[in-house]
């Protein structure tokens, strides 16, 4: 009787390497010796080869990502914040990602991360994971958008365009952007006397950004907190020329707020951007979390010149301009804005006086932070956000790593030179500029009811006649 042919696992960069052996003309029964497998495995290999293509693209792009801002000593929540990232490119790529497939990525970060040397990754441990991690099919879908979607919004905008209705100058886009404003990178002596999470979160704000297509005009920043924490935080007036401000019970955007920002804000500034010119002229404002049907996708205002363009929730993520790069730029701004705050003045600040100086931050520092930020967003940036919309993609320009890698370097230079937080790593502060990221800003419910009544108050009636019945089924095709 012969042997039993001991099991092995493959690693995706094996199978590769089989793939490309096979490529080269190389026999079944040569691979087969060469890894200890049988024919049969490596057949099945062979048939299997676009899916481990993908995988295996999906993993270097994984790996890359983290592994250029490596360094000794990287925590546990880097380990499982890379295996989530993987994992999710996996399932936009339609992989399917098994418990085995999971299991052995984990051991590779694992060894990468150098986190556990016992690490098994066993059944038990994957399973936990993926509840910790809340993995569920309706979270990965959202993840995905609608290129179809997309397709249609963007064909549909370029026609505009193309047909002379709208020059860029009078196209915006404005979208809400969570901010926990008083957040700080991790292995800091501030991070570890923060008592928990739920306090960060008490200095969670909501801010409102809203630009043009050109990237030369942009217009004020609204800041959105709670009654509750910044009972006397309320200004509508524009004397400041980069911040608004509303309170609100809860620190997310409403439908009165949208309403009195579009009135209040947008109008009165595109006029009189526009009456320099002596002229009125067309405008167009894009808003997402959307979902009119593609024949009621504009809607005329109550203004003759200014309508309101939505594209649908599931189609943000491939097109909405202040998703790409604005409101990250923005936040590393800021961020980098907050460490200016805490630098000492002289070299005999203790670290009590920094925690002190901490605590003592309140919404108008906020304020000052955001105005700060907020003015060093540039015109190129601002511009090239729209690439994705209106060019094809041979056209497009690409985020320049350096960019994120310089205002890394930056907040790294002003950390060590605040007491208790020259331990701070890359790693760590690029987990801090995308913290906002880990904390929840308006459910689908609310945004859904916010576009309902913004609609309802900002619309002329009369030109787009929409009955009772068309806005619920605006809510009803507005869900993810």
């Amino acid at each position: 009787m012969a042997p039993t042919r001991k099991r092995l696992r493959l690693t995706v960069e094996k199978k590769y390497e089989i793939l490309q052996m096979i490529d080269k003309g190389e026999s079944h029964r040569s691979i087969a010796k060469k890894y200890g497998i049988g024919r049969a495995t490596a057949s099945t290999i062979r048939s299997r080869r676009e899916e481990i293509i993908k995988l295996f693209e999906t993993n270097s792009a994984a790996t890359s990502r983290y592994t250029t801002v490596l360094e000794v000593g990287c925590s546990v929540a880097n380990f499982h914040r890379a295996l989530h990232q993987w994992y999710t490119q996996c399932t936009k790529k339609n992989i399917n990602v098994t418990n085995a497939m999971l299991k052995d990525k984990a051991r590779e970060l694992n060894a990468q991360f150098r986190t556990n040397h016992s690490f098994k990754g066993s059944l038990r441990w994957v399973t936990r994971f993926k509840e910790r991690s809340n993995f569920r099919k309706e979270d990965i879908s959202k993840d995905l958008g609608n290129q179809y979607e997309a397709d249609i919004f963007k064909a549909e905008i370029r026609k505009l365009l193309q047909d002379g209705e709208y020059t860029l100058d009078n196209v915006y886009n404005a979208d809400c952007a969570a901010l926990m404003w008083k957040a700080v990178p991790e292995k800091t002596l501030l991070f570890e006397k923060s008592q928990s999470r739920r306090r960060m979160g008490e200095g969670q704000v909501t801010t409102f950004l809203c630009a043009n297509a050109t990237g030369c005009h942009k217009l004020p920043v609204l800041i959105i907190a709670t009654i509750e924490h910044f009972p006397s935080f309320n200004s509508f007036h524009t004397s400041d020329p980069s911040i608004m401000n509303k309170t609100n019970t809860k620190p997310f955007m409403d439908s009165n707020i949208l309403n009195e920002w579009f009135n209040k804000c947008f109008l009165k500034l595109v006029t009189e951007r526009q009456q320099k010119n002596e002229h009125r002229e067309k405008t167009l404002l894009l808003l997402h979390n959307g979902g009119l049907d593609r024949e009621n996708r504009i809607i005329s205002t109550k203004d003759e010149f200014v309508k309101i363009m939505y594209y649908s929730y599931e189609a943000a993520p491939f097109i909405q301009p202040m998703d790409r790069r604005i409101i990250a730029c923005f936040k590393r701004m800021y961020r980098n804005e907050l460490l200016e705050s805490l630098m000492p003045t002289s070299n005999s600040v203790s670290e009590e006086e920094l925690i002190h100086i901490y605590s003592q931050l309140n919404i108008d520092d906020c304020c000052r932070m955001v105005h700060n930020a907020w003015s060093k967003i540039k015109s190129p940036i601002l511009k090239n956000a729209w690439d994705k919309l209106l060019k094809d993609e041979s056209e497009q320009s690409s985020e320049d790593p350096e960019i994120i890698k310089k205002d890394i370097d930056e907040a790294l230079t002003k950390l060590n030179k605040i007491p208790g937080c020259g331990g701070c790593d890359s790693i760590a502060v690029m987990n801090w500029f995308e913290t906002d990221k880990e904390h929840n800003t308006d459910t689908q419910d609310d945004i859904q009811e916010t576009l309902l009544d913004f609609i309802n108050a900002a619309m002329d009636t009369e030109a787009n006649k929409l009955t009772d019945e068309n806005f619920r089924d605006i809510l009803d095709d507005s869900s993810p």
